[in-house]
């Protein structure tokens, strides 16, 4: 924003307005998809006693990426759409905010893939855990652990360079001096993390779920 700034101080303010905006944006998708999941939910679950208790948190989890997305860029085109000269801007920014709200959806799938009380690494765990010793337990454990984080690490990686082939579209390197066009890049990176704690208000409802479920299961 500063090297924007230095090139037009129009340009500039119109991004400022646009961050805020978008961060406001994805505050309110939150709140509002949280409240329609739990319609939904109640629906679907309300007069059942057993149901897998992961589904209703996995589907506000979507819905809040897919309309998060989907108010990002109509916000987006109505606030950048029209600026002379960069008629790309708005869809470059909205596309590179959306990766990171992309990994806020993508990140707690693959965590259930390893974490999951259905999942095929866990299964495998508790097997190890009933038939073999400590020493087949722990290492069991580490190498569902070292998984889990080989596939998270790779998402974000996918995610960044996404991001940064975004970064390599003109329009952003017009918004700031020639000699600074090495920076696109890194402020296509921050556009990611913001995209990603766009979805901090979801992300806290379902990790408030975490711990009960867990001592739960401890004490099972």
């Amino acid at each position: 924003l500063a090297l924007a700034l230095m090139a037009s101080p129009v340009i500039c303010g119109q991004l400022i307005i646009w961050i805020f905006v978008m961060r406001s944006l994805m505050i309110v998708t939150s709140l509002l998809s949280y409240f329609v999941n739990e319609v939904v939910s109640k629906a679907l679950y309300g007069g059942k006693k057993d149901f897998d208790f992961e589904a209703p948190l996995t589907h506000l989890v979507w819905l809040t990426s897919i309309v998060s997305i989907v108010i990002t860029f109509i916000a987006s085109y109505l606030l950048l759409g029209k600026i002379e000269g960069m008629g790309d801007l708005w869809w470059v920014l909205s596309a590179i905010i959306s990766c990171g709200t992309v990994a806020g959806a993508v990140i707690p799938e693959l965590t259930k893939v390893f974490t999951s009380t259905n999942s095929r690494h866990v299964k495998e765990v508790v097997n190890c855990s009933e038939h073999g010793g400590a020493s087949l337990n722990i290492l069991s454990g580490f190498v569902t652990g070292n998984f889990s984080a080989f596939w998270e690490g790779l998402a974000l990686t996918v995610l960044m360079l996404i991001s940064s082939i975004l970064a390599q579209e003109p329009v952003l390197a017009q918004m700031m001096p020639a000699k600074y066009s090495f920076a696109a890049p890194i402020f296509a990176f921050g556009l990611v993390a913001f995209g990603f704690l766009g979805m901090g208000p979801i992300t806290i409802a379902v990790d408030s779920f975490g711990p009960v479920t867990d001592n739960a299961q401890s004490v099972y």
